[in-house]
């Protein structure tokens, strides 16, 4: 039996606003059993104190919860700029009486990794389970990593008493407080990515390569929050068995004005920007994500910036408002998931963009 994957968009007028879920829903359009993961851009500081993902994530989660359902939430705030407050629906779904061709379309595969002790985060132990996890999504979808356009994890997150009971047993974690995880964690789940799809050998990889900038994918984004101790990892690519007329397609951003790799990207996936897309295209992009993070050398392009050195704006936000910019002039679109926190997520200053489209004759 074919599979479906599907990509939904939708604008919100604040962080409790799911309407148009609730009404995709009731119209049949959305399975809720059937949805993997939700992307939910709030317009909160996105730092620690954004409560605006925590009222968009449980607004979600009581919606899913009557229907018995608990997809993955990815959620991020900070809509600095021209962004705009948004949510992307993911699902997929069997499909009787449909029938197959030889064309590829999106494909969607979800697993988790074992229970992580929480001395294995940003360890080795922690970059084995991401890779075993990915292959098992891999497997979930049908794909091979070359059919592997990126994937999506929602990491495990170090907790105060996942910090207590490790420090009860006497074993040393490498983050004594939640917060100083996140880059532990991404770190490891970019490197498992890498190991898994063949961008970096596993045999050559020890606890200090979590520290090597050089080891980096162009196909994953990293998004902390998982407090089980597990990481969900969902890949994204193009197999057969699947129908529809979504595909995806992702790109490493060299640095934050790299508008020719972007470009680049949608000339592949069918698109004709000039330099902006025209209506017609812009209506057929459904999901647009982006990570990454300011070059350490205070220099783009060899001309100076001041983003790690301003007291009253942190980094991410600078970020956000800049790409935001560049990629919505590009698309026409301000929908754009765009986050920090890259480490080893595309080149060092750049970061890894991803752009979920529909065929021109599904416009």
């Amino acid at each position: 039996m074919p599979r479906l994957g599907e990509v939904f968009s939708f604008g919100m007028t604040a962080p409790s606003d799911m309407s148009a879920l609730i009404a995709a829903i009731a119209e049949g359009r959305i399975d809720p059993v059937a949805v993997v993961c939700i992307y939910v851009k709030t317009e909160g500081n996105g730092q620690d104190n954004d409560f605006s993902r925590d009222v968009a994530a449980m607004t979600l989660q009581g919606i899913f919860s009557r229907y018995g359902a608990a997809p993955v939430l990815i959620a991020s705030g900070g809509c600095e700029g021209v962004l705009s407050p948004h949510y992307i629906v993911v699902q997929r779904r069997d499909v009787q009486d449909a029938q197959t061709d030889d064309t590829r379309a999106l494909a969607v595969g979800h697993a988790r990794t074992r229970l992580l002790a929480p001395e294995e985060i940003g360890t080795l132990g922690q970059v084995r389970a991401t890779a075993e996890a990915v292959e098992t999504a891999m497997q979930d979808a049908g794909m091979t990593a070359a059919d592997v356009a990126f994937v999506q994890i929602k990491a495990a997150l170090l907790t105060d008493a996942a910090i207590a009971d490790a420090m009860g047993r006497k074993v040393e974690v490498r983050a004594i407080r939640p917060h100083a995880s996140k880059p532990l964690t991404r770190a490891a789940c970019a490197i498992g990515v890498a190991a898994a799809l063949g961008e970096v050998d596993m045999a050559g990889l020890n606890d200090a390569s979590l520290e090597d900038g050089r080891l980096q994918t162009s196909r994953a984004i990293v998004t902390p929050g998982n407090t089980d101790m597990r990481c969900d990892i969902i890949v994204f690519g193009h197999a057969s068995g699947w129908i529809g007329p979504h595909r995806v397609g992702a790109t490493a951003l060299q640095d934050l004005i790299d508008l020719k790799s972007a470009t680049g990207l949608l000339r592949r996936l069918g698109f004709t920007p000039d330099p902006q897309l025209a209506v017609t295209e812009s209506t057929r992009i459904d999901g647009v994500l982006f990570k990454g993070d300011p070059p350490a050398a205070e220099v783009i392009r060899g001309r100076r910036h001041v983003i790690w050195r301003d007291s009253d704006i942190q980094p991410p936000r600078h970020v956000r408002a800049a790409v935001g910019g560049m990629l919505s002039s590009l698309l026409g679109n301000t929908r754009v998931f765009c986050a920090g926190g890259a480490e080893h997520q595309g080149p060092e200053g750049g970061g890894v963009l991803v752009v979920f489209s529909r065929e021109a004759s599904n416009a």
